[in-house]
């Protein structure tokens, strides 16, 4: 809800309708001085089961993409109908942590990094144990795949902020895109990033 800030600062990243793509590429590339192209690749109402489903494409589409940054179980938990898998080991087949370590996979048989956050808290408060069991499987997922980008935590973040959300579905409005960007790139670089 922010125009100024929906291009980057290079012109490489320009948002068509909102997010925090131009406002993470200002960040890191401030932080690691170095330019930087980032994607969104992501289809509003996917679950984790269609993200798997397209991951093989959006791998051949970005071939010279080196990370890759997933931030998906809202819609799995607006469904109601995904099992987190949290507690399994392996996931149990179709369960929320089964897509997500079937992706990993893909991504790291590409030779490319995978990173991933949690869901984030949601206004509407009947999904929230849905979404705390997802964050669960997410922990489970990077310990046991060795992920060593500490997952951005977008629950507690808007748990605490939910004047940064804009509707009941988790949907950021233009502050909370601005600290998404800070908390990827905390992530990324396991440093301190300021808030755009």
């Amino acid at each position: 809800n922010d125009p100024s800030d929906g291009t980057s600062q290079d012109g490489r990243n320009t948002n068509t309708e909102s997010g925090f793509i131009p406002q993470l590429n200002d960040l890191l590339t401030l932080k690691l001085s170095y330019p930087h192209n980032i994607y969104n690749d992501g289809i509003q109402g996917e679950t984790s089961a269609g993200l798997l489903i397209r991951a093989p494409g959006f791998l051949k589409k970005r071939p010279k993409a080196i990370k890759f940054l997933f931030l998906v179980g809202t819609n799995d938990a607006d469904s109601g109908l995904v099992p987190s898998g949290a507690g399994s080991n392996p996931p149990a087949p179709g369960t929320y942590k089964d897509n997500l370590q079937k992706i990993i996979d893909l991504v790291r048989n590409s030779a490319r990094d995978v990173y991933l956050a949690k869901v984030p808290f949601s206004l509407s408060s009947e999904n929230n144990p849905d979404v705390q069991s997802y964050n669960q499987a997410i922990n489970e997922l990077v310990t046991t795949n060795g992920i060593s980008v500490v997952p951005p935590d977008f629950y507690t973040h808007f748990e605490s902020n939910q004047s940064e959300l804009a509707d009941n579905v988790s949907h950021p409005n233009g502050a909370g895109y601005k600290s998404m960007s800070s908390l990827w790139c905390v992530a990324i670089t396991s440093g301190s990033c300021p808030t755009p």
